[in-house]
């Protein structure tokens, strides 16, 4: 059994408990193939990059499972012809990285910062150009 991420971008025009209920239905899929459900983060909403089905927002949902190709098969088969999902995603993870409890997003404090563009770097490349 391999390790798996499902990433669904439901509808924002749902209520808090139709959003439960579409959750269970897609753990209850999960059930159904003989995979295991480990975990449910809920994102919230969220601005789309671009618009889906005429929306321009989304609430989104990483739900963690284990269980083989069939589950995964029968996971996209249910969100795809379901309408309140706008967009889903299935994700084999790395069986090495995968914990128990672990997050999907690093504290912003554990997250390497971005190094800063000097002087130095625009000579480097004025120097690289006129070389070309």
């Amino acid at each position: 059994m391999r390790n798996y991420e499902t990433a669904v971008i439901f509808s924002a025009s749902l209520s808090e408990s139709e959003l439960e209920q579409e959750v269970s239905k897609v753990v209850e899929v999960i059930g159904k193939a003989k995979g295991t459900h480990t975990g449910t983060q809920h994102w919230g909403r969220r601005m789309l990059t671009f618009p889906l089905k005429k929306q321009n927002e989304g609430i989104y949902y990483f739900i963690r499972w284990t269980g083989g190709e069939e589950v995964s098969a029968a996971l996209d088969w249910n969100l795809k012809i379901n309408e309140n999902c706008l967009r889903h995603l299935n994700l084999r993870l790395d069986d090495s990285r995968v914990t128990a409890g672990e997050d999907r997003m690093p504290d912003e404090a554990a997250m390497p910062e971005e190094p800063a563009f000097t002087d130095d770097d625009a000579e480097d490349e004025a120097e690289q150009d006129a070389e070309e």
